[in-house]
């Protein structure tokens, strides 16, 4: 239950969210100066997030919600994040496997900080040249974390792969059938839900229950047992 606003428990989601950005931010720079990624704070972030879902979820959510365009695209990381662990943590009593989910979907788009900033926050749709610039950050993302002898490589996979799809398609393009893990493909899923649910310069943001419907049209696109739950 909530423990209502102006409590101890929503002062600390705050402090939580606060600490998530600001630690999105390090990881942005380090990444840009071509510094080894502290990974270590990913954990403890983690472990906070799952505390406070199990304690107040829809505070938590509201809080990571941005009513207007997120220019820094970290409220998407961190919505991911969210999302994935909360999906996750439902169906298991696994506390390491919804401990690495979460790091995985907080760090899947850690590659976009060697984008180039023009095309990652330009406010319109893409041409085809930027399109393939941004279509790089899943192959930098994974060279990334390669990098950092801490990493777990369920991120490694899903900073590479959250784009792909099984039959071959998305991106980065693959050699033959692409394999994606479990955690990959949970962190696709919530990828595209946050994505289609969220506001960006060229479109509204669409109602969950729309999103949901929109996802199951897309046959093919996602393992259907995930996005069922």
């Amino acid at each position: 239950t909530s423990d209502g606003p102006g409590t101890d428990g929503e002062r600390a989601v705050l402090a939580l969210h606060q600490s998530t950005v600001d630690l999105l931010q390090g990881l942005t720079i380090a990444t840009c100066q071509g510094r080894e990624l502290d990974l270590t704070p990913v954990s403890a972030v983690v472990d906070r997030m799952v505390e406070s879902l199990q304690r107040d979820a829809g505070y938590l959510h509201g809080l990571a919600h941005y009513p207007e365009y997120d220019f820094f695209t970290f409220g998407h990381s961190i919505r991911v994040a969210l999302i994935a662990v909360d999906v996750v943590r439902r169906p298991t009593n696994d506390p390491d496997l919804v401990h690495r989910v979460g790091s995985a979907a907080l760090l899947h788009d850690v590659g976009k900080a060697l984008v180039r900033w023009d095309v990652l926050h330009k406010r319109g749709p893409l041409d085809a040249e930027e399109k393939r610039e941004m279509q790089r950050h899943p192959v930098l993302g994974a060279g990334v974390l390669l990098s950092n002898r801490s990493s777990d490589p369920l991120a490694v996979a899903a900073a590479y792969g959250h784009h792909c799809d099984t039959c071959g398609g998305g991106y980065p393009r693959t050699c033959g059938e692409y394999q994606q893990g479990m955690v990959t493909r949970l962190v696709k899923i919530c990828d595209v839900f946050e994505a289609l649910t969220a506001v960006r310069p060229y479109k509204k943001a669409m109602s969950p229950a729309r999103a949901f419907r929109t996802m199951l049209s897309m046959h093919g696109q996602f393992d259907e047992e995930l996005l069922g739950h």
